[in-house]
């Protein structure tokens, strides 16, 4: 098995998490992701969010993008969410990737240059 890449992976790598409530507005935010190659992969997963908003808490069935890229795209990623996306205030965050498989890791950039 190839070794993990664990140093320096954080300034070049990263997870991108963003949510929506409808599941084909989901594939379509990812499909438009990867037809610009900013992303490499995304996966939707269904859940049940909880949240304040305008004063109060609330609850919905959300679907979660979660996609893999490199930190160089995360402007345009931004962008390209906020551009489509159907909330006044969508989630977009950017967790950093630690470490690695330099397979994978390569893959990544390989796919989203």
């Amino acid at each position: 098995m190839e070794k993990l890449n664990q140093c320096g992976l954080k300034d070049k790598f990263c997870v991108c998490i963003t949510t929506v409530d409808d599941p084909e507005k989901a594939a379509d935010i990812a499909k438009h992701l990867l037809e610009k190659r900013l992303v490499a992969c995304a996966q939707i997963f269904p859940h049940k969010s909880f949240y304040w908003w305008e004063e109060q808490i609330c609850e919905a069935a959300e679907f979660q993008i979660m996609s893999k890229t490199q930190t160089i795209h995360c402007d345009e990623i931004s962008k390209t969410i906020c551009d489509i996306h159907p909330y006044q205030v969508p989630e977009i965050i950017f967790v950093p990737v630690e470490s690695g498989l330099n397979q994978y890791v390569n893959w990544i950039k390989e796919n989203t240059s």
